[in-house]
């Protein structure tokens, strides 16, 4: 599928700046995975325009509109509309509702709390979600796989795909967390290049095509989801420890186990903060920072658990790496704008952003007040096992069986 950009009407959650309580009645559902990590699928369509006069714009911006429209359905294509969800519109792949129905209602069910997590600015950046199943033909072993895979298409909506042969049908916590990363990921992805009301269609779109260029530059001048002041601080946090792959978009098979394997103060993905994925680029790494802070909002507000716990949790799986601890505090400190004062969400953040300043603190003390930022033991020692190409394997055998099954 070949992603695009379009538009989402307002909506109001509990704790958003000029927000309605939501109510709990109502139901999402939703997928995601490994692949979530698929990233912005940015197409530039290009002016198209031979002068400035206002009839050739007018044109111009017609016929970016109409393809946008065509680049809607097709990513609809097949599917129904079942629910919407504070203006979210949830579609499901017709034969996926036909063989997966109860699962699929579960899957309604667990995701919408994890979509009120989000601010009504946010809300308003997703247009649907299009929820599909895929049974695989070929053994998974369920320890080493997620149930879930993800892809955005930015100012339009995602993908989420479900895998219900990787786990058994039902929506566990571990399953439900699961499927708030996922989701998270991918609505960083959307929510991260700024508001698509606040130009043209084709100026829009034109914008975005730069970000073909350089990424860095275009979240540079895009995003308001980050100022540019702390951007420019999680910049040289990245620069200190080897920098991106890449300034444009790239994939994870593109690039070599030892350009993410090992380096400090990038973000990771699943279980695996060994492998630096948000090294990938700064999209990227913006995404898998800003999904560890959701997700633990989500863990506090919806599983009640203990701010401290979450959070020290999160900082144990990468003990010492305060060049990543910074990121989540820019994190926090950019999504407390979001919400209003007083708000559920602005005081859990508040406290997430202590906790972290705690830990950078104790972990300066701990090495003297030096540096600890630095990367180190960036390539993996020889003869040992790179996860990342274990990984990698794994997913592209998956990928040949599904070219194998068209449903």
């Amino acid at each position: 599928m070949s992603g695009e950009n379009l538009r989402r009407s307002p909506r109001n959650p509990e704790g958003v700046k000029g927000g309605t309580k939501p109510n709990p009645g109502r139901r999402v559902e939703g997928g995601g995975g490994i692949s979530r990590r698929s990233f912005l699928k940015l197409v530039g369509i290009g002016l198209g325009v031979a002068g400035i006069g206002g009839l050739g714009l007018g044109l111009a911006e017609h016929n970016t509109r109409e393809k946008h429209k065509d680049t809607i359905a097709e990513l609809l294509e097949g599917a129904t509309l079942v629910k919407e969800i504070r203006g979210i519109e949830i579609y499901v792949d017709n034969s996926s509702m036909r063989k997966n129905g109860p699962l699929l209602q579960e899957l309604i069910k667990s995701l919408e709390p994890i979509i009120f997590i989000l601010s009504d600015e946010m809300v308003r950046r997703i247009r649907f979600i299009r929820l599909d199943t895929f049974v695989l033909d070929t053994f998974v072993d369920r320890s080493t796989l997620v149930p879930f895979e993800g892809q955005s298409h930015t100012d339009v909506g995602m993908r989420l795909v479900v895998y219900p042969n990787r786990f058994k049908n039902v929506m566990s916590p571990e399953i439900e967390i699961r499927l708030a990363e996922v989701f998270f990921h991918e609505a960083v992805h959307l929510i991260t290049f700024g508001d698509p009301n606040e130009s043209s269609r084709m100026l829009r779109n034109y914008e975005l095509s730069q970000c073909q260029n350089s990424l860095e530059k275009c979240i540079l001048s895009l995003t308001n989801l980050i100022d540019r002041q702390s951007l420019k601080e999680w910049l040289e946090i990245s620069r200190q420890n080897g920098g991106y792959v890449s300034t444009r978009q790239i994939s994870p098979d593109q690039v070599r186990g030892e350009d993410l394997f090992g380096h400090r103060n990038f973000g990771y993905i699943l279980d695996y903060p060994d492998i630096s994925y948000g090294r990938l680029n700064l999209a990227e790494d913006i995404a898998c920072i800003f999904e560890e802070i959701f997700s633990s909002l989500y863990k506090v507000i919806h599983r009640n658990e203990n701010p401290e716990d979450v959070i020290s949790d999160l900082l144990s799986k990468t003990p010492d790496k305060t060049g990543l601890y910074r990121k989540y505090q820019i994190a926090c400190k950019s999504l407390m704008e979001w919400y209003e004062e007083g708000s559920e969400q602005r005081k859990i953040l508040r406290e997430f952003i202590q906790i972290i300043k705690d830990a950078i603190k104790k972990a300066q003390e701990a090495t003297n007040g030096q540096s600890i930022q630095t990367n180190q033991g960036a390539i993996e020692p020889k003869g040992t096992t790179n996860p990342l190409e274990s990984l990698m394997k794994r997913l592209n055998e998956i990928r040949g069986s599904r070219r194998k099954d068209p449903s």
